[in-house]
């Protein structure tokens, strides 16, 4: 199941959105920052801006 859940979410989590990004291979593949994501949110939280830092989607990757 899609943990995202924007507006228009397919419910179906078949990616994994990186909370943390992707800066280095251990931030990468640290499951603490993976959130299972359907195709449609995984693409719409990148869109989102500085929106999806104040909704605990996206974590900055010079942060604890």
């Amino acid at each position: 199941m899609c943990e995202l859940k924007l507006e228009g979410c397919t419910r179906i989590g078949v990616c994994i959105h990186h909370k943390k990004g992707k800066h280095s291979k251990s931030i990468y593949l640290d499951e603490i920052y993976w959130m299972s994501s359907c195709v449609f949110c995984n693409g719409r939280v990148e869109e989102l801006g500085e929106e999806a830092y104040q909704l605990g989607l996206k974590i900055r990757h010079n942060t604890k």
